[in-house]
């Protein structure tokens, strides 16, 4: 009798041994069986045949055996021209498994488009994408961007989007779809613009920002925040959006306003005013856009408020903004002090960075330095010493001769000589 054990992997046994027979079935013939010189001779032959599926059939043995390999391949494309529809399917397939080795045929599959019978239209952009993603093979792919059948559009644009950063060559087309009257279109090809890392111009995408399409303004606004400076002339219409009620595109246009940086300072009351949002992300991004602009001493209130957030990002960038106001910042300087006890240790570097830039000012938060010499994180104990000696130097014989070594290179590195930021780390956001 067979055991509960053995019931259960027979089935299985059973299904390995169907699967092992199906692929031997079809298994097509491979390089190992090689062709005799008479066979290669007689499969020449039949290459020049008038019967298309002889030919075909001649093409396809020659290739699976590797050999004579370019003379099939010329007889494919010749194949690819005719009228058989079925025939010609099956050659798309065959090319399609050739793979880089048949970009010749990429000027025979781009004619391939303009067949009537869509699903040839759609065999040979499947083809095109298997073939490579040089240049002359994306442009074709951008070709059926504007193909009537949707079906065919969704094709050429997933394999588009596969290749990525390689397809860029598809962005003449896609910057004229981002004009077109269908929402779908517009939303598609700036879809597309972000997946291939190719850039838009600058008009056009503030012109998308009030694009009826929700995701459209979205990916836009994106665009535009990996364009930094340059798009500075989106910044009236971001204004709007931060304005809104919907949160998804406040908070891009937040981001997008960041990147922007300096140039974004119009946008601060409102975004002083997304500090105090009772969604976290709101108030993230709010601040991250804020570190990139140039405040002034009237912003100290709001942001040093903002130091008591729960969320560990606006804690950060609050303080990354009270350290750029400097001396003006001084009426931070207690609650500064109180985040050098916080749990995160970027935190409190930051904290420390931004009492050595406020100063002599920061003359309360001597304690709460002194404390931090211990900290368990050599950035942290660090920046204590260097703001230590910024704010009180007397108290200098506190610190660590190894931890002054390193305040002292670093006041000389940066400060005196304009050197890189070379202590600390900023996280990645």
């Amino acid at each position: 009798m067979m055991t509960h054990r053995a019931q259960r992997l027979t089935p299985i046994l059973w299904m390995s041994c169907l699967l092992c027979l199906l692929l031997l079935a079809y298994a097509p013939v491979t390089s190992g069986q090689k062709l005799t010189a008479a066979d290669v001779s007689a499969l020449l032959n039949d290459l020049k045949t008038d019967d298309a599926k002889v030919r075909f059939a001649a093409a396809r043995r020659l290739l699976s055996a590797g050999a004579e390999a370019q003379a099939a391949v010329s007889v494919l494309l010749e194949l690819v021209k005719g009228d058989d529809v079925e025939l010609r399917l099956q050659v798309f397939d065959l090319i399609k498994n050739i793979g880089p080795e048949a970009r010749d045929a990429i000027p025979v599959l781009a004619e391939a488009l303009k067949n009537d019978a869509y699903i040839v239209r759609h065999a040979a952009l499947k083809t095109l994408g298997s073939i490579g993603r040089d240049r002359s093979n994306v442009a074709a792919l951008a070709k059926g961007l504007k193909d009537r059948d949707p079906l065919v559009r969704a094709v050429a644009a997933g394999r588009i989007a596969t290749m990525g950063l390689k397809a860029q060559a598809a962005a003449p087309r896609l910057i004229e779809m981002l004009k077109d009257e269908e929402k779908n279109t517009r939303r598609l090809a700036i879809y597309l613009l972000d997946m291939t890392g190719a850039k838009a111009p600058i008009p056009t995408l503030v012109a998308l920002l009030k694009d009826e399409d929700r995701d459209t303004r979205m990916i836009a606004m994106v665009q535009l925040s990996y364009l930094g400076p340059e798009a500075r002339n989106a910044v009236p219409v971001l204004i709007e959006i931060l304005g809104g009620d919907d949160d998804d595109l406040r908070a891009h246009a937040a981001s997008a306003l960041g990147q922007i940086g300096p140039d974004a300072k119009p946008a601060t009351p409102i975004l002083l005013k997304m500090l105090k949002a009772p969604e976290a992300r709101m108030r993230s991004n709010a601040a991250f856009a804020l570190r990139k602009i140039e405040l002034d001493a009237s912003a100290v209130p709001v942001v040093a408020e903002a130091l008591r957030d729960e969320d560990a990002m606006v804690r950060l960038y609050a303080a990354e903004m009270l350290r750029n106001l400097g001396a003006t910042a001084q009426d931070a300087t207690p609650l500064l002090a109180g985040l050098l006890k916080a749990p995160e240790v970027f935190v409190r570097f930051e904290a420390a960075n931004a009492l050595r830039a406020i100063g002599p000012g920061a003359k309360d938060a001597v304690p709460a330095l002194l404390k931090s010499l211990n900290d368990p994180h050599p950035f942290v104990r660090t920046m204590a010493a260097i703001a230590l000696l910024k704010i009180s130097p007397e108290n200098e014989s506190q610190i660590t001769p190894d931890v002054l070594t390193q305040a002292r290179d670093w006041i000389e590195r940066v400060e005196k000589k304009g050197g890189r930021y070379a202590i600390g780390f900023k996280p990645v956001r």
